[in-house]
């Protein structure tokens, strides 16, 4: 039969290829002590590192929208006063345009951000090769 062919690596074919990858993930060549295969290793670090990457830019989103916890500007004041003397500024509150501006710009990081890191596991998770899996987590 064409499965004892490809399981004795009598005949190549894209299900001997997909076979051989497979067989490369379950491979347990230097975590032999472990009962995790390699392939199945490198996945789980792989998308713990994509996951927290995706955790340091949620947080520096957030970090982003403290900016509407800034005041209404004074009446009639500037909403920027710069000291010439230090060489430094500061912002004294935010006109509603601006906060509309802010709610717009992290709504659009979010979206982006969270289906990133969707993508980005399921691109991972669906990897079928050990080498490509290992460029694309590098990537």
């Amino acid at each position: 039969s064409i499965l004892a062919l490809i399981c004795n690596g009598l005949t190549w074919s894209w299900e001997a290829d997909m076979a051989g990858d497979m067989s490369n993930y379950a491979n347990y060549s230097w975590l032999s002590a472990s009962s995790i295969p390699d392939g199945r290793f490198f996945g789980y670090v792989a998308i713990t590192l994509w996951v927290g990457y995706v955790f340091q830019e949620l947080r520096s989103i957030f970090s982003y929208l403290c900016l509407l916890s800034l005041g209404a500007p004074p009446d009639d004041g500037p909403t920027f006063v710069y000291d010439h003397c230090s060489g430094s500024g500061r912002l004294t509150g935010l006109t509603r345009g601006m906060r509309a501006a802010v709610l717009g710009v992290a709504s659009v990081r979010l979206i982006l951000c969270l289906s990133l890191g969707v993508f980005g596991i399921r691109f991972l998770a669906y990897t079928t090769n050990l080498s490509d899996f290992i460029l694309n987590s590098v990537a």
